[in-house]
């Protein structure tokens, strides 16, 4: 669970504070009894509109926001090893309501 709280922790620093996560892994299919081992990393999908300091600022989505998207929050192999999380995340435009 502290891993989990990490990574949001860290997706929280770049101001994603809205969106939802669906948060799955061996930890709900009772694996400690299943294969009487303990559960080894969870998985977290996130679907997150941007920040708002990002909304209308393209220049500043293109040098900072979608560098630290892509090396951070939607890399998968580092959140692996650093949260032991499989972490998979979408981003959301809100200003284009076919996303809904």
């Amino acid at each position: 669970m502290r891993k989990l709280v990490a990574y949001r922790g860290l997706i929280g620093g770049d101001d994603h504070v809205n969106g939802v996560q669906f948060i799955d892994g061996r930890f709900v299919e009772n694996i400690e009894l299943v294969e009487a081992r303990n559960p080894n990393g969870s998985d977290v999908f996130s679907i997150l509109p941007p920040p708002a300091k990002y909304v209308n600022n393209q220049p500043i989505w293109i040098s900072s926001g979608l560098p630290f998207w892509q090396s951070e929050i939607a890399d998968n192999p580092k959140n692996k090893q650093r949260f032991s999380l499989d972490s998979y995340a979408m981003m959301l435009d809100t200003s284009k309501p076919e996303h809904f």
